[in-house]
């Protein structure tokens, strides 16, 4: 991998590759190759051949057409951090909005939708004292595979065209709003605002459950968690499972 001359907001480095396995199998080869790993050290990649989200679900992203970068967190201010997911999420949520005047909405755990389509999907891994965040956005895909249409959407389907929207050369501008989201102290009301049917009821479940539960969704604890209410009206929260419309 060569490292990229392009500015990175966290003071560290970028790595780049234009074929490879993962960005997030990459970002821990580098952990653990490297004993003084700068905080905020990226890894991005052109194509990925074993890319995943939640859950192991393949990442569909043809080659050059999405922005696939894994960031690595070594410090403890951001490894410590609660919903680190959440926070990066504010992060793409907030780049969205400044840069194409999109609304985007978090879902739960890690996803952001525009349209009800998912636009980027993020994944984290935490392991000792280093968390590597994995990031996923879909950028010049015209058209998506008949199993996706209608569920996800990219930057050029809603932008068009006139606008560049390179992967690589939104790198900087996607690690500048990222470091400064995931310190943000207001980063639960930020989230919570943008919060995926928020005060709605949603079917939720737990992976490799064979049933779902009808739950009122409240709100965002501090710790990441998702606060609802079945319909008795008990409080439960949760820390992992996924949410979808009733």
């Amino acid at each position: 991998m060569r490292c990229l001359i392009t500015k990175n907001a966290f003071g560290a480095p970028i790595y780049w590759r234009g074929l490879g396995s993962s960005t997030m199998r990459y970002g821990w080869r580098l952990v653990t190759s490297q004993q003084s790993l700068a905080n905020g050290t990226a890894v991005a990649l052109g194509y990925q051949l074993q890319g995943r989200g939640q859950q192991q679900r393949r990442w569909y992203a043809p080659w050059g057409q999405s922005l696939l970068l894994s960031v690595v967190f070594n410090e403890s201010p951001y490894v410590m951090a609660s919903a680190l997911s959440l926070r990066v999420a504010l992060g793409v949520a907030q780049m969205l909005e400044h840069e194409w005047q999109i609304s985007p909405q978090i879902k739960w755990p890690n996803d952001l939708l525009v349209k009800e389509q998912k636009i980027c999907g993020i994944l984290t891994e935490i392991r000792g004292d280093n968390a590597v965040v994995g990031i996923g956005i879909n950028c010049l895909v015209r058209r998506f595979p008949g199993s996706l249409q209608g569920r996800a959407i990219s930057l050029q389907q809603i932008v068009g065209n006139g606008t560049s929207l390179q992967p690589r050369r939104l790198l900087p501008k996607l690690l500048r709003y990222v470091a400064a989201a995931v310190p943000t102290a207001s980063w639960r009301s930020e989230v919570a605002a943008r919060l995926w049917r928020r005060s709605s009821w949603v079917s939720f479940s737990m992976r490799d459950s064979a049933g779902s539960s009808r739950l009122y969704l409240c709100d965002i604890a501090a710790d990441g968690s998702l606060i609802t209410k079945d319909q008795e009206g008990k409080e439960h929260h949760y820390y992992a499972g996924e949410i979808a419309l009733c």
